[in-house]
């Protein structure tokens, strides 16, 4: 289950990092609903969909997400003159990296649908 694994980890380094640049899990919580949600349903997908096939896209999909929403934060918070509607923009990053992850997940799922329907040798 590396999808599961994977999106496991950018969910909690998320979440720290949410919260260490907020100053509080309150705080935090509302950006996480917006940033995290998207890995949330990688991670029920990986329940799911078991062939290796699946797992190794959406374990992709996870760790591209993790990166680019990563250097999005960093812009936003660090990387260009401080204003103070900046936060807001953390809102959309799950929003603008949708149609990817739903790219990467309807991927997955043909992988595991021909990985089910073809027979693979046993070693």
């Amino acid at each position: 289950m590396p999808a599961v694994i994977v999106a496991g980890i950018v969910c909690l380094l998320g979440a720290v990092g949410i919260t260490w640049a907020v100053g509080s899990f309150q705080g935090g919580g509302f950006f996480m609903l917006f940033l995290l949600s998207p890995l949330v349903l990688t991670v029920l997908l990986g329940f799911l969909l078991k062939s290796r096939g699946a797992q190794v896209c959406m374990a992709s999909a996870a760790a591209i997400y993790g990166l680019v929403t990563t250097c999005f934060w960093l812009y936003v918070l660090f990387g260009k003159p401080s204003d103070p509607q900046d936060p807001i923009a953390l809102a959309f990053a799950g929003i603008y990296a949708s149609p990817f992850l739903v790219i990467s997940w309807i991927v997955a799922a043909i992988l595991n649908w021909s990985g089910a329907t073809r027979k693979e040798p046993q070693i």
